[in-house]
């Protein structure tokens, strides 16, 4: 599809929600979006209704216009092929936490060697050089530290989960640091923005908390 991102290559390696679905507004916009997914497949293909199996309606609605590539990146050879992806790519979105990205060789660095050019977009449920940063990071529990399932509990005497969870990761906005290439993001939820700051602006590296 053409678009105003024509000619610019996006890597997907993200899965759920937030990463895939900033992947998909790129392919929107006409970018080449290729996502990686493991042997299994992203955990999303089994969520919601499906026609066909592995092909569940919450995969469906934030991973249409792109291509899709399988790669086992535990084994040398798929990460070999992710660089070699990477190496024509203008954009690498990832969701791995900071310390399972470099045992998979897939640090910032590991990328910026085969393309110095590379927009490097990593999105982690808490800051990357935070204490929590290789903490894993879900709904129950960002609201759990953030208090907001106590004031739902409080109000409905129910544990509470804050619904509106994917209207603030696609409305909120960035308050970011810039130090040269390196563009951190305290809070970054719209990695589209981010990517689109980045390749903009000349940053090389979006880490979104």
């Amino acid at each position: 599809m053409s678009g105003p991102l024509s000619g610019v290559r996006v890597v997907d390696c993200t899965t759920v929600v937030l990463g895939p679905w900033a992947a998909q507004q790129l392919g929107d916009l006409g970018a080449d979006v290729i996502k990686v997914e493991p042997p299994e497949g992203d955990t999303t293909r089994q969520l919601g209704p499906m026609k066909n199996p592995g092909m569940g309606a919450f995969y469906l609605a934030v991973n249409r216009n792109k291509r899709s590539i399988v790669l086992d990146l535990k084994q040398p050879a798929a990460r070999d092929v992710l660089l070699r992806l990477a190496r024509d790519a203008n954009v690498l979105l990832h969701n791995y936490r900071p310390r399972a990205a470099r045992r998979l060789g897939m640090s910032y660095e590991t990328f910026r060697a085969v393309n110095p050019g590379l927009v490097y977009v990593g999105t982690y449920g808490f800051r990357a050089s935070g204490p929590y940063g290789d903490k894993p990071a879900a709904g129950p529990r960002e609201f759990a530290l953030a208090r907001a399932a106590g004031y739902k509990t409080a109000v409905t005497t129910r544990p509470g989960m804050v619904f509106p969870e994917s209207a603030g990761h696609m409305t909120a906005l960035p308050r970011v640091s810039l130090n040269g290439n390196y563009q951190d993001a305290r809070i970054l939820p719209v990695l589209t923005s981010g990517a689109a700051t980045a390749m903009w602006n000349g940053f090389r590296r979006v880490d979104a908390a």
